[in-house]
């Protein structure tokens, strides 16, 4: 895409991006090709707590720390250079809390349709994101007392049909003698056909709730919700990662919550090691219509990977987050598994499959490679 000249904007322009109350920005190619920002209002300014002479002239890389850096720039020189309106998520560290933000940027052109510049918005989603995490578990939860439902209905329909057998047995050839007992079979007779009928009718609800899910879901790169997660859960850039670069279709909500989890947990149980981290996508063989993703770590392992995802280990929800039940519930839901293991060598292993395909990826049937516990050379990192 052909650029212009670039032209930072005049003081009055300033002036007016003042005057509204929501994170704006404008971003403009330097000299050298870096795509820095030429102006920040002064919402902006007061919510992340920077002078202007901090951020303009700079880009996002040597403004914030780490991955939420090299993520947040490698966005603003795809928006330059695909000269396309997009939008992404961030996580900011502000004050010692995590703010999530949805941006949009927006390129501007001249008349010669030449690129003059992006502008960039952002609001924050955090409490967006905190009640779409609580609506998932609350369906995984209601799911599952759905299933319970409907497996005690698939178990009492077969004694209540031998119970009307029996019913209908009993009044096969019975001589009523005016004491009422012919009254009681006819009872236990209504009693076990309504009871079937009632038994049915829960079955059809159950059905109807099952086809009646929807997952929302879309295309998206595994690679760039792994930064992201990262980004936010490992702001520093301390834990080494490796990933497959592909594109996925399904529901990248659920995908980055079950994520979001795992890599949390071995963050929080590995936090004085040296953590590496590998993400890969493949094709599940034994259903088409599912994906699996395996996260495989350096730490400590599991004390027992056979129960670290069983109902019976009463695991709880802390932190705004699922914790490892509530991703059991949020995969099982969905109609995938989820499983864990320790290695040979040190380190977990987690697969897990969610609904959906794998339509893109130069390594998807690759697989993953062990990685060597606390090992002391580096593993490739890339960023979106």
């Amino acid at each position: 895409m052909p650029l212009a000249t670039p032209n930072t904007l005049s003081q009055q322009e300033i002036d007016l991006l003042d005057l509204i109350e929501t994170v704006v920005f404008v971003l403009e190619p330097n000299e050298a090709g870096d795509v820095v920002y030429v102006a920040f209002n002064d919402f902006c300014s007061r919510t992340l707590d920077l002078p202007r002479d901090r951020i303009i002239g700079r880009t996002a890389r040597a403004i914030y720390p780490g991955r939420l850096g090299e993520l947040a720039y490698s966005r603003h020189v795809q928006a330059v250079e695909s000269a396309k309106p997009m939008s992404f998520e961030t996580h900011l560290p502000v004050d010692g809390n995590i703010h999530h933000l949805k941006t949009q940027l927006r390129p501007l052109f001249d008349e010669q349709g030449k690129l003059l510049r992006v502008i960039g918005t952002s609001r924050e989603v955090t409490a967006e994101n905190a009640v779409r995490a609580l609506q998932l578990d609350s369906q995984a939860m209601e799911s599952e007392v759905e299933q319970f439902v409907n497996l005690a209905a698939h178990d009492l329909r077969a004694p209540m049909r031998n119970a009307n057998t029996l019913t209908a047995m009993l009044k096969d050839g019975f001589q009523d003698l005016g004491d009422g007992k012919l009254d009681i079979i006819n009872m236990l007779e209504k009693v076990t056909h309504n009871t079937l009928s009632l038994i049915g009718d829960v079955l059809k609800h159950a059905d109807s709730a099952r086809t009646q899910q929807n997952n929302s879901p879309s295309e998206f790169d595994l690679e760039h919700l792994f930064i992201e997660t990262m980004a936010m859960l490992d702001p520093m850039d301390k834990v080494h990662t490796r990933s497959n670069s592909c594109i996925l279709f399904g529901d990248a909500t659920v995908t980055q919550i079950v994520l979001r989890n795992l890599i949390d947990n071995a963050i929080k149980h590995n936090s004085d090691a040296e953590l590496r981290l590998s993400l890969s996508a493949s094709a599940d063989d034994d259903q088409r219509k599912f994906y699996r993703l395996a996260l495989e770590d350096n730490g400590s392992g599991f004390p027992d990977p056979a129960t670290a995802f069983s109902e019976s280990e009463r695991k709880t929800i802390d932190n705004g987050g699922f914790g490892l039940l509530g991703v059991r519930r949020l995969v099982k839901t969905r109609g995938g598994n989820i499983r864990a293991e320790n290695l040979s060598g040190g380190g977990a292993l987690i697969t897990f499959t969610l609904p959906g395909q794998l339509l893109e990826s130069a390594e998807a049937s690759t697989a993953v490679e062990q990685i060597e516990p606390h090992a002391d050379s580096t593993t490739t990192r890339k960023t979106a």
